[in-house]
Formats: C-alpha cells, structure tokens, sequence
C-alpha cells in the first residue's frame, strides 16, 4: 500500500526438508521454513523493514526413465502453497 522508490527482499536462514512422508500417491510430501526480509525506501532511506518467516510445501515425485537402456530412478521437486508463520516489523 506505499508508494516504494526502492524494494529490497532478501531471503535467508533457509531450513532443509528432512522429514519426508510418502503419501498413498507414491509422492513424498514435506514442509521447508525459511525467513525473508523486506525493505522499502523513499528518497534513498529506508521507510519500512520487516522480516517474516514463511514455510512452503515441497513434493517429491519419483519417476523411472531410461538411460542407453536402463531404468533409472529420478525425481522431480514441486513448490507447492507458500504460508506466512510471522512477521517481525523493523521500522
């Protein structure tokens, strides 16, 4: 709702997936947590900050392809719905 000259978005202390679970589909399902940080400026000083921590779900799908003939496991890594846990105002 303001009026930004400059935004500055950083993402940080990103967690890793350890905990994944197999769902009946044969996909494994987990949950990452991160924390990005937001700036606004207006005539080169910053106007307004806040870091918030968000968590984002992550799905794992196996799938067989064949390499000079042989079946090889691989997977593909969906990002799925991106929740906002808290938001911590700076300025």
């Amino acid at each position: 709702m303001m009026n930004y000259e400059k935004v500055v978005i950083e993402a940080a202390a990103f967690t890793y997936v350890r905990s994944f679970v197999q769902g009946p589909d044969g996909n494994y399902y987990g949950i990452a947590r991160f924390r990005q940080s937001f700036t606004g400026y207006r005539e080169n000083k910053p106007l307004y900050s806040d870091v918030t921590t968000k968590t984002v779900a992550v799905v794992l799908k196996p799938y067989q392809k064949a390499i000079e003939g042989e079946s090889i496991e691989l997977w593909d890594v969906f990002l799925g719905d991106i929740s906002v846990q808290s938001i911590d105002k700076g300025k």
